[in-house]
Formats: C-alpha cells, sequence, structure tokens
C-alpha cells in the first residue's frame, strides 16, 4: 500500500498487496458494476491498487498514479499516467475519462486520483479543464483531496476558459 495513504481508509491496508493489485481492483471493479453507489473509501482502494511506477523504456515510465472515477451510471473507470522524456504523457485522469469516453458515458460523478509516493491527489489544472469540457453537467463532480475531503470541480475551478 502507498505509504501516504496512511490508517485514515480503513481496509486499504489488507486490500493493498504489491502482487495483487489485479485481483483487488478487479474485486472493487466487478463488485461494483450493478451498483449505483461506489464508497470513496472503494475508490481510493482502486485508484492505489494502480498507482505503482513502472518503466517501459529509458524515456517512459508509466503508473507513478492511478485515478478512478464513477460516472453517474455508478460504473467505475481507472486509468494511470504516463509520462514521457518529450512530455507526450498524460495524467491518469484522462486516462480514466478516456475509458468513460469508450463506454459512451461522459457526466462523473465522484473522482480521485492517488500517488504511490503522495498519496491522495488534487487534479491538475488541465485535468480539471478536461473534467469542465467533457461534460458541463460535470462542474458538480465530487472530487476527493483528502480523507474526508470532497470537494466539487467547481470549487476547484471556478470559471471554465473561453472555448
Amino acid at each position: 500500500m502507498p505509504e501516504a495513504l496512511g490508517d485514515p481508509w480503513p481496509g486499504i491496508e489488507r486490500a493493498w498487496q504489491e502482487d495483487e493489485h489485479r485481483v483487488m481492483f478487479s474485486h472493487v471493479y466487478n463488485e461494483h458494476q450493478n451498483r449505483t453507489k461506489v464508497t470513496e473509501a472503494e475508490l481510493v482502494v482502486a485508484a492505489a491498487a494502480l498507482a505503482g511506477e513502472f518503466r517501459t523504456s529509458d524515456t517512459c515510465v508509466a503508473g507513478e498514479v492511478g485515478a478512478a472515477l464513477v460516472s453517474a451510471s455508478g460504473r467505475v473507470y481507472t486509468g494511470v499516467c504516463i509520462d514521457t522524456g518529450s512530455s507526450l504523457g498524460f495524467c491518469a485522469e484522462h486516462a480514466a475519462i478516456a475509458e468513460m469516453l469508450k463506454a459512451r458515458e461522459s457526466e462523473i460523478a465522484l473522482v480521485v486520483a492517488v500517488s504511490a509516493k503522495w498519496g491522495i491527489l488534487y487534479p491538475c489544472g488541465r485535468c480539471r479543464e478536461l473534467m469542465w469540457q467533457v461534460d458541463p453537467r460535470n462542474r458538480a463532480t465530487r472530487i476527493i483531496i483528502g480523507h474526508g475531503q470532497v470537494v466539487t470541480l467547481a470549487e476547484l475551478l471556478p470559471q471554465p476558459s473561453n472555448p
């Protein structure tokens, strides 16, 4: 388990096992496919399960941050970040949003990004803007920014940029 998450999330310690990322994530994902309510802690666990840096080449590192989101329909989508030497990478939130869009959904109910090194992260400005532009209803998206701390996208990004 990422050390930065600490004790505030009950159950994460038991769920986090380096060698079983996919198994644990599959459980969270499959358990909630037919439910409309995924808890904040469960979403953090899903994102944390993906967080763990791995190098794919001399100029590319992936997975330092994992993201998980719940769409308005209750489905869970995830992604990892990709960092390249030429700055062509993207954030984990972008990858999760792309997965959601592949399913022809665009409204995000809840989202979190987790770093293996730093724990729960705020979405960067680029990610905030992407959520807003993908669907204006995402203004009401709830964003987990820490244990017991949830804000809306509108609170983090009060005004959209001009088209």
